[in-house]
C-alpha cells in the first residue's frame, strides 16, 4: 500500500496517488474546516456514494478513504476459508 500526496493549494487541496495511479483529490471546506473527496474514478455502489457524501476531519483520513475506494477495500467482502462464520454466533 503506497499512498503519496503532493499539496496543492497551500494546505486547503491535495493530490491523492495510490501505487503512482492519480486517484482524485481531497478539498478543505473553508467554512466547516472539513474535507470532501472528489475521485478522478468512475464505477461507484451505494456504499461509495455515502463515503463521497461524508466530511472528513483531516486530509489523510480523506485521502486513505479514497484509496480504499479505488482499491476495492470498501463495498467487499473477503473470503476467508479458514475463519467459520458459525463460529461468530457462539
Amino acid at each position: 500500500m503506497k499512498i503519496s500526496y503532493k499539496d496543492v493549494d497551500e494546505g486547503l487541496r491535495y493530490k491523492v496517488f495510490g501505487e503512482d495511479y492519480y486517484l482524485g483529490e481531497v478539498k478543505m471546506n473553508i467554512m466547516t474546516q472539513k474535507w470532501s473527496l472528489h475521485p478522478n474514478f468512475k464505477g461507484f455502489n451505494s456504499l461509495h456514494r455515502v463515503l463521497l457524501t461524508k466530511s472528513y476531519y483531516s486530509w489523510r483520513e480523506a485521502g486513505h478513504t479514497l484509496y480504499d475506494m479505488f482499491y476495492g477495500s470498501y463495498g467487499k467482502e473477503e473470503f476467508n476459508p479458514f475463519i467459520s462464520t458459525d463460529l461468530y454466533k457462539m
